[in-house]
């Protein structure tokens, strides 16, 4: 009979770069394994022959494991999943800009790594809404909702982020618009 082959992956979510990956062989029918990581930095370790093998991916990616199951009639199956490994999601929020028009920092952006979306209010100190912001390259050009430029001072922020992974973050602060 032909064998079976499947197996299984923890973490089985987003895998961080440097994490070992744990492959369990659920085939039946099999009795030769070969297994094929997708990752031809890692030279000789990109094989194995272990019924469950252990992999570490140390580079960002989108990796397809291929699993080949043979019994000792020839007969052989195979079956192919695949893993995305990415780093950790950051977010960096400037506490400054300046609108002049001088193509330098003229745009309040929040700029983020492995995030799948961003939304952002921005009110002034009597809390009256100057700017909602989505979206992961979008950012606030100083302006008031009548196009105007915002008068120098202190604003404030309230952010909603969610990560590749499916968290949430939640940040709130201040930044200082000066048009000068």
């Amino acid at each position: 009979p032909i064998p079976e082959t499947n197996f299984s992956i923890s973490p089985s979510t987003l895998v961080y770069p440097n994490t070992l990956v744990n492959f369990t062989n659920t085939s039946t029918g099999g009795s030769n394994y070969s297994w094929i990581f997708d990752d031809p930095t890692s030279g000789a370790n990109n094989f194995s022959i272990s019924t469950s093998p252990s992999h570490i991916y140390p580079n960002e990616g989108e990796y397809c494991i291929l699993l080949i199951a043979s019994n000792a009639g020839g007969c052989s199956d195979s079956v192919k999943y695949c893993i995305i490994v990415e780093g950790e999601s950051t977010i960096f929020i400037p506490n400054i800009f300046t609108p002049n028009g001088d193509l330098s920092n003229d745009v309040f952006m929040v700029s983020s790594s492995h995030m799948k979306e961003i939304t952002y209010s921005i009110y002034d100190r009597w809390g009256l809404l100057m700017a909602e912001i989505n979206g992961l390259n979008t950012g606030w050009n100083g302006e008031t909702k009548n196009g105007k430029i915002a008068p120098d001072g202190t604003y404030f922020f309230v952010l909603k982020a969610k990560t590749n992974n499916g968290k949430t973050v939640e940040k709130e602060g201040y930044i200082q618009l000066l048009s000068k």
